[in-house]
């Protein structure tokens, strides 16, 4: 590759990573660790909604996070609320204590809603988020599928809560599921902007972690073709190499296809919280420190 083109792609990666976002859980020990990295002020942190936790755990999250100058993005899970009044108070307490305008819109990770949401679009039909004063959501994609969704009903979903956020005003973007290889992510971008031109893409990566922990992760998350090359590429005989995501990422900002629509990079962190965010730090350092160089 061309001198020239190399710092480009140098330039396009540390603007991906110097914008990107991190998740934690609503545990106390999750947060602390996020609040104890290196984030810039105002770095993005999801917060997310895993099956047990309560509105107030989530809540709690997002004011800590808040006090120390971070931005919390709630995940919310359509069937996780028992009730519309529930998910009210919730969006009103998040909007007044922890300055939230900006969520992730989730379905759930239960088999049977606990009340009146079926899905992430009936949740999003009632208008509550608009009426609450969030301004930006997320919602979920996934390149390689999903494990109990066919790929027709994701795109039909996906192309509904779209235009629903649309129609109400709402800024839109889309964050994927993580994948281990580029390959999956690119196909899927470039039949995402044919369809959707330039709506937002935030590109879903793993964290710095362990061959076993990002098995087990994948097999539960539905990552399909890219989680059998990892496999292959290191063997079940190796389980405590670590896997890093430059290889992706470097792929990814050198798509010039791909740039029309990727804004940042979004990071699961099932190695750590802290182990992540530090990761993203000596990687930006690493990366514009021969381009310091070179203007020297």
């Amino acid at each position: 590759m061309p001198a020239v083109e190399q710092r480009l792609v140098s330039d396009r990666l540390c603007t991906l990573l110097r914008v990107a976002s991190i998740e934690t859980t609503a545990r106390a020990a999750s947060v602390e660790e996020a609040i104890a990295a290196r984030l810039p002020p105002n770095a993005s942190v999801y917060i997310t909604a895993l099956p047990g936790d309560l509105p107030e755990a989530t809540l709690a999250a997002a004011k800590r996070l808040f006090n120390v100058g971070l931005k919390a993005v709630p995940h919310l899970a359509a069937r996780h609320f028992r009730s519309q009044g529930e998910l009210e108070n919730l969006l009103a307490r998040l909007r007044d204590d922890a300055g939230v305008d900006e969520l992730l819109l989730v379905g759930g990770d239960v088999d049977r809603a606990r009340g009146p949401f079926n899905s992430s679009l009936e949740l999003l039909r009632t208008g509550l988020l608009e009426q609450a004063g969030i301004r930006h959501v997320g919602v979920a994609a996934y390149p390689e599928g999903h494990p109990r969704i066919s790929s027709s009903v994701l795109d039909a979903a996906l192309a509904a809560k779209i235009d629903c956020l649309h129609k109400a005003g709402l800024s839109t973007y889309v964050i994927t599921q993580f994948c281990f290889s580029a390959q999956p992510i690119l196909d899927w971008l470039s039949r995402f902007s044919m369809r959707f031109g330039r709506v937002p893409v935030h590109v879903g990566l793993t964290g710095p972690a362990g061959v076993s922990t990002l098995l087990k992760y994948g097999l539960s998350c539905g990552v399909g073709p890219s989680l059998r090359a990892l496999r292959r590429n290191k063997g079940l005989t190796k389980l405590l190499y670590e896997v890093d995501p430059a290889p992706v990422m470097r792929v990814i900002a050198e798509d010039k296809a791909a740039s029309g629509c990727v804004t940042q990079f979004h990071f699961f962190t099932f190695g750590g919280v802290w182990r992540t965010a530090e990761w993203i730090h000596e990687m930006a350092a690493d990366i514009a420190l021969p381009r310091s160089q070179e203007q020297e």
